[in-house]
């Protein structure tokens, strides 16, 4: 009988949120309870998935086929992003894949770039781990306190669902690394999200829907939305939305001319998020 990857139902999980610490009492014990399980290999996924991957809702068929859709359509996009640029996968030499989890892009990845030039990272040091010695790819150490952060500049920079959780505090210091992370044309990818997700709030939970009045309030006020989970002991980790305008803003006031806008995709990330693809001018 397999294991299934979440254990508890969703009302029971729901319940545990609304007490921090009994919450991140049960989420240690899970994870800990994951990392001694270990990782399992399932039919129809490259390599082996760790049972702390919670981008695998179900090892069931139906949860196996959307794993992989979604990793297959982070390649696609990547691909699409570098011919933006007059590029192919031949052409890159380095990739950084910031925000690795336990590993469903970088699975693929490595199918497309030769896994020494892959860097990883991700501030659950166990998932990284688990990449570099899977996927054989080379891991870096991430922090919260994204001035700790260093990587050498790549031609290929990803973020997925990265900057959706972060506060505008977070995202300044991120967006801040940008330039550096890059080497003279490579080329950057991130996902946001923006009205689309703004407007149909269903799809995270009643708690968004009752905030989605607030929530785009404050995108036509300011044009950047950040609400806290509360269930985490990271005040600036919870959800984020951003507009086209702040988004495009934020980067010209820190990195001038020096990033060029290739092309922004609204909604194309899984139906709810957009893609932003820069290059670092030569």
């Amino acid at each position: 009988m397999a294991i299934t990857t979440k254990v508890l139902p969703e009302t029971i999980l729901n319940a545990l949120k609304a007490n921090r610490h009994i919450y991140q009492a049960a989420r240690s014990a899970r994870m800990s309870f994951g990392a001694l399980v270990g990782a399992r290999q399932l039919p129809g996924i490259p390599g082996r998935v760790h049972f702390n991957d919670f981008m695998l809702d179900s090892a069931e068929p139906s949860g196996i086929a959307t794993y992989m859709r979604c990793s297959q359509e982070v390649i696609g996009q990547l691909e699409d992003a570098l011919a933006l640029a007059g590029k192919t996968w031949k052409d890159v030499r380095s990739v950084l894949e910031f925000g690795c989890g336990y590993g469903r892009i970088t699975r693929l990845l490595i199918q497309k770039v030769e896994s020494a030039r892959v860097t990883v990272c991700d501030v659950i040091g166990e998932g990284a781990r688990f990449c570099a010695k899977e996927f054989r790819v080379r891991a870096v150490r991430s922090s919260t306190n994204l001035s700790d952060f260093h990587a050498e500049p790549s031609d290929l920079v990803f973020f997925i669902s990265v900057q959706t959780h972060l506060s505008e505090r977070r995202l300044l210091a991120l967006q801040e690394k940008l330039w550096d992370l890059l080497k003279p044309g490579g080329v950057l990818l991130f996902t946001t999200m923006g009205w689309t997700s703004a407007t149909h709030t269903e799809r995270y939970g009643a708690r968004w829907m009752a905030k989605s009045s607030q929530i785009a309030a404050e995108l036509r006020d300011r044009g950047f939305s950040f609400h806290p989970y509360g269930y985490y002991n990271d005040p600036d980790y919870g959800m984020a939305w951003q507009t086209f305008e702040h988004t495009v803003a934020m980067i010209r006031r820190l990195h001038g001319d020096s990033l060029r806008l290739l092309q922004f995709s609204e909604a194309a990330g899984d139906g709810h998020q957009d893609i932003y693809v820069y290059q670092r001018v030569p």
